[in-house]
């Protein structure tokens, strides 16, 4: 009897000896773990992509992107599912947490415009370079109150939901308000609270909620233990109690959701946040949390063979990538063939080359320093642009802590002559695909942009798009390199 199991009638299969059912059983078992075995080589590794007719709820974690799916079976938008997938992730404890930022463009169908929103938060009034430097920093600490910026996920929360949203705060919340009371911690998440455990213990706030087994060999949660934030808890419920109350006094439905933001950063908890940070050694002030704001701006975008790519400002990296893309639209990647060294070698040399330009000049665009807009749409014409060549790099004369005139250009085709007596090293659009003001494009180096006008009079004085300490008005011109501007002192 070669298959005792699939012989005998099912209703007689409980006659069978046990060792003879357990050995029928592991015959197929073995036999399975060699076909396994034998197609191991040919399963993928890669998630499989998915496909969504109505709407897609996507965030990295599976728990967040439920909590976007269910606002979208309520009828809500994708605004409201990205509010919910957003509170969701934060109160998981992903990397930024609740007093983290938050960066959104949002596509609107009306008007057929991206909105970019800035509720990046800000370092306190009290965070200058004295305070630091009197307590002995040469930087602000990486870590703990010292390092914290104004919460901004609530109030980014909160204004995308008043001005572009349907459902209401509380809706929004509650998926992340059942996960505060208690859900099973994933492993990823557990064991990165386990590796640092001895940062977290510098804060007892954090220690109590984070390290639930003090004293024991694993101090942090087990994965799949229910992770419980009571405090969290309490603090969505007083915004979503704010919204409430004010439904009831007959305000708006935006009138409510702001009525929770400006208790966040206005009323009883923006004085328990402020009351726990000084007295952790942190800086915030109530002045600092009501003074901060949402911004809404032009996003910045490309149009990258046809596809328009929006990004967010200087204040991310998002330049860096539409930058790429204009460098990267110069050559024929597809003949390339994907992932060939030919194609890995001028990604991998257009991204270098924008890294550069992100370390040199990014900043804040809020600031008194403007940092050069990056990501321009505007393209060169080929009758006045070389082909670009990657090999090529522009040889910048030596001049300490200032951007020098191009002195040799070692780039085929490229004359810089014809931009005439004032083309001064800021930056250029042709290769390094960000605007220059050059009525002619030329291919200069990552510190170079010609700011000549068309009658070739001499150009606005310059100004350095991120001074160094250091920088003097009275610095000489030496080796070509061009005088500071009057005032460039940091």
């Amino acid at each position: 009897m070669t298959n005792p199991v699939h012989e005998i009638p099912p209703q007689l299969i409980l006659n069978i000896p046990f060792p003879l059912i357990k050995l029928a059983y592991m015959q197929r078992f073995l036999i399975l773990l060699l076909l396994l075995a034998a197609t191991g080589k040919a399963q993928q590794t890669q998630k499989p992509p998915l496909h969504g007719r109505h709407w897609m709820a996507i965030t990295g974690k599976p728990l967040a992107a439920t909590a976007g799916a269910a606002l979208f079976q309520q009828g809500g938008n994708a605004v409201d599912a990205a509010c919910a997938m957003l509170a969701a992730t934060c109160t998981m404890w992903d990397v930024l947490s609740w007093g983290g930022e938050t960066q959104a463009l949002i596509y609107h169908p009306k008007t057929g415009k991206v909105i970019a929103v800035n509720a990046l938060g800000v370092a306190p009034t009290g965070a200058t370079a004295a305070f630091y430097k009197g307590k002995g920093y040469a930087f602000p600490p990486e870590y703990g109150p010292l390092s914290a910026v104004t919460p901004g996920t609530p109030g980014g929360i909160c204004h995308m939901l008043s001005e572009y949203g349907t459902k209401s705060l509380q809706e929004v919340l509650r998926p992340a308000m059942e996960m505060a009371a208690g859900y099973p911690m994933e492993a990823q998440t557990a064991n990165s609270i386990e590796r640092g455990k001895s940062w977290i213990k510098q804060w007892p706030y954090s220690e109590k909620v984070f390290l639930t087994h003090p004293g024991q060999p694993r101090e942090a949660p087990e994965a799949g233990e229910i992770f419980v934030q009571a405090d969290l808890l309490a603090t969505l419920q007083k915004m979503v109690d704010a919204e409430t109350a004010a439904l009831r006094a007959g305000k708006s439905r935006k009138e409510a959701i702001m009525a929770a933001y400006n208790r966040f950063y206005k009323g009883d908890i923006a004085q328990e946040f402020v009351r726990g940070a000084r007295e952790q050694g942190g800086l915030i002030t109530m002045q600092d949390l009501a003074n901060w704001k949402v911004i809404e701006e032009e996003p910045v975008h490309v149009n990258y063979k046809g596809i328009d790519v929006y990004k967010l400002r200087e204040w991310t990296q998002g330049p860096m990538m539409l930058q790429a893309l204009n460098i990267l639209e110069n050559f024929d990647l597809q003949a390339m063939g994907y992932n060939s060294p030919q194609y890995i070698h001028t990604v991998y040399q257009a991204m270098n080359l924008s890294f550069a330009d992100r370390d040199f000049y990014y900043g804040d665009p809020y600031g008194t320093l403007k940092p050069p807009s990056a990501g321009s749409s505007a393209k060169p014409t080929p009758a006045s642009a070389p082909a670009p060549s990657i090999r090529g790099r522009t040889q910048r004369a030596s001049c300490p802590e200032t951007p020098t005139l191009s002195r040799t250009n070692t780039i085929p085709g490229n004359d810089s002559s014809t931009a005439g007596p004032h083309c001064l090293t800021l930056r250029s659009k042709n290769r390094r695909g960000i605007l220059s003001r050059s009525t002619t494009p030329s291919l200069t180096s990552h510190r170079t942009a010609c700011t000549t006008t068309a009658s070739g009079a001499a150009p606005p004085a310059w100004k350095p798009p991120m001074r160094k300490a250091g920088w003097s008005a009275s610095r000489p011109a030496a080796d070509g390199c061009p005088p500071a501007s009057p005032g460039a002192r940091a």
